[in-house]
């Protein structure tokens, strides 16, 4: 037992990580949320902020957004049936329609992972921004994110854009449903999500160019280390 102990302590974290990554969709759900049940198809004015972006195109624009109900804060899936250019952080103000996330999108169990299970709808340009939440790491982070994908629909068309979004940056909502649906049915759809070969390939890049510039090892696998996490 003495040899093997670490081993079987990582096995033990590898199953943990494995249990709770299957637990998380759950762990995620708010009964308060049923509370909103009987208000579904209802308008109201509600105040949120911007967690970060799912989608923005020139016809319609969706993000997630936190609100508070009840001195608990609740997930939801803000749907813009406009152009919308809001960035996380930002807090908006406005009056938005309730609706369930199955009744609006194929796609809710890829957004019921994510503990958004209330989608808002915004059918006018009504919402407006009336302040900024404090710029934690979170927020940085999606804005980086954000800018990231802005920056590649500017020197690529539509669906070159959202695919190496997706690729690159883990946007798959940016993805049509016609390009979602044959990578499923040519049994590809693994390659759209980050994985260990994306990883792979990008560290490899990395690992080369710093190899190049004579960089040494041992400060080529702390970079490398380092990098990899920000990513």
């Amino acid at each position: 037992f003495k040899k093997r102990r670490a081993s079987l302590l990582a096995l033990s974290l590898c199953l943990l990580f494995t249990a709770l990554g299957f637990l998380r969709p759950y762990a995620k759900y708010d009964y308060k949320q049923e509370a909103f049940n009987q208000a579904l198809d209802e308008e109201c004015e509600m105040e949120m902020t911007v967690s970060s972006v799912v989608y923005a195109s020139s016809v319609k624009s969706a993000y997630s957004v936190r609100f508070l109900h009840e001195e608990m804060e609740i997930q939801a899936l803000l749907v813009c049936e406009y152009q919308a250019t809001f960035s996380p952080g930002d807090i908006l103000s406005g009056t938005v329609t309730l609706k369930s996330i199955d009744d609006i999108s194929e796609s809710s169990a890829h957004y019921k992972s994510r503990g958004l299970f209330l989608a808002l709808i915004s059918s006018e340009d009504t919402l407006s921004v009336t302040d900024h939440a404090p710029l934690t790491l979170k927020v940085r982070l999606e804005r980086l994110n954000s800018h990231l994908h802005n920056t590649l629909a500017e020197v690529a068309d539509e669906d070159t854009a959202n695919l190496l979004s997706a690729l690159l940056l883990g946007n798959r909502d940016v993805l049509h449903d016609r390009v979602i649906r044959d990578f499923r049915r040519a049994g590809l759809s693994h390659v759209l999500a980050i994985s260990g070969m994306h990883l792979s390939i990008l560290v490899g890049i990395v690992e080369i160019t710093l190899r190049i510039f004579g960089m040494r090892k041992r400060n080529r696998c702390i970079l490398l280390l380092l990098m990899a996490l920000f990513y």
